[in-house]
């Protein structure tokens, strides 16, 4: 089965207890409405890494009302997706990346390929980065989105890495013309959450896959 990522094929995971037990937390609170200052105030076991950004990334888009989904390697992000469709009734999610829609569908989640102009109820997206210092997403046409995400989805879920964390945006351009040999995207969208959830969607939701050895 090939990986969601070419280059993010690592996923010899050596687990970090501090960083596991905070962003289990964080991802704890989100469903029972709980995020509070004692959660942040735990993250304090991992300040001997120098303030994470995977952990200051997950804090941020939690405060700013995102739903952030830690997985430990890539098979447990396979089972919570499938968890969290079931929970919440979904029915056929749209994909805007063609390899992405195989690969859920090779992993029995039912998916389809965002090719109209309606307004799908929920998209799902791969991105470029995850900015720790404001919580936003960076997401280009290299994953297919272009003009697709003119209309938002009524929920969006992106699926991350943690080695896609970055301190800001500055890192995460500088990242992509490593990527892409110099040359950007022709299209690259910052999504916060504060900005567009309850006025452009009503939920958004990231999987963050471990995939970082410590």
């Amino acid at each position: 089965m090939k990986k969601l990522l070419d280059f993010n094929s690592r996923f010899s995971v050596k687990e970090n207890s501090g960083k596991k037990k905070v962003l289990k937390r964080i991802n704890n609170a989100l469903f029972s409405n709980d995020l509070n200052m004692s959660l942040i105030e735990d993250t304090a076991v991992y300040r001997d890494r120098k303030d994470d950004i995977s952990i200051i990334f997950a804090e941020n888009f939690s405060k700013a009302n995102g739903k952030l989904i830690y997985c430990s390697d890539e098979e447990d992000f396979k089972e919570k997706i499938k968890a969290l469709i079931e929970d919440r009734n979904w029915g056929e999610i749209v994909c805007y990346n063609q390899n992405l829609c195989d690969y859920l569908l090779g992993n029995d989640v039912k998916s389809t390929l965002f090719e109209h102009e309606k307004r799908p109820a929920i998209g799902v997206s791969l991105c470029e980065n995850l900015v720790a210092r404001t919580g936003s997403i960076v997401i280009s046409s290299m994953q297919g989105i272009g003009k697709r995400l003119a209309q938002f989805p009524e929920t969006l879920v992106i699926i991350a890495f943690t080695s896609q964390v970055v301190n800001d945006l500055q890192s995460s351009f500088r990242k992509m013309l490593i990527r892409y040999k110099q040359s950007l995207p022709k299209t690259i969208l910052t999504l916060t959450p504060t900005e567009i959830l309850f006025k452009e969607i009503n939920e958004f939701y990231i999987f963050l896959i471990e995939d970082m050895e410590f």
